[in-house]
């Protein structure tokens, strides 16, 4: 006759994405809490899929623990807490987008508050390969990111530092879109204008959100 509550770690409900990431929304989102190693910009815009606060959040700490000594690292615009339009983004809709700052050899003065020009300051090679190589995982499709929008320079020094480590060229290929041109259609990291001071990261859809896009 005892009743006995067993307590599942994880949110209490779950969240969905619900439509695309440029036309959709967000339920049951969860709030990017503080945490070591990154300032929020904009908390109260940093609502997400438990799936992609889950993921940043570890690929982060798994980038502290590779290499240390990094300063914090800025997080922009996830989504709204209900998701939807969120001017001036085209997407961030649906909980599945967020924009992230870059690791630098010295921090400027006024990181980790805004977004900085890799080409403005020497970007930390080894911290920024190893968020790219523990966010995407070890295969295209065993991989929870669809995207990382990265300027195509950035790209090239990238690419360039992870060869010299000994990546192999196959990783490197489904990886990159350089070196085959800023319009090339290939690979998980592509160039779009604007994206010099900071990461835009895409995640897929999560297992068994039906209504995602």
């Amino acid at each position: 006759g005892q009743v006995i509550t067993v307590y599942n770690e994880g949110p209490e409900r779950r969240s969905q994405a619900i439509g695309r990431p440029n036309a959709g929304k967000l339920v049951n989102g969860e709030q990017l809490a503080p945490g070591p190693g990154y300032y929020r910009r904009r908390p109260h815009l940093a609502w997400g899929t438990n799936e992609t606060v889950m993921n940043l959040t570890r690929a982060i700490a798994q980038v502290r623990a590779r290499v240390k000594g990094l300063h914090d690292v800025a997080i922009g615009d996830l989504s709204a807490k209900k998701g939807g339009p969120l001017p001036p983004h085209k997407s961030h809709q649906s909980g599945q987008d967020v924009d992230l700052g870059f690791w630098f050899t010295n921090q400027p003065k006024t990181g980790p508050q805004g977004f900085i020009s890799g080409f403005r300051h020497p970007l930390h090679l080894a911290a920024n390969w190893a968020f790219i190589d523990v966010l995407t995982g070890a295969s295209r499709a065993a991989s929870k990111v669809e995207y990382i929008f990265l300027d195509y320079g950035l790209q090239a020094q990238l690419y360039r530092y992870a060869k010299r480590q000994g990546v192999p060229k196959k990783r490197l290929d489904w990886l990159f879109q350089f070196p085959r041109g800023r319009r090339a259609m290939r690979g998980i990291v592509r160039h779009s204008k604007g994206h010099d001071d900071h990461y835009h990261i895409r995640f897929k859809c999560p297992p068994g959100d039906p209504a995602c896009r």
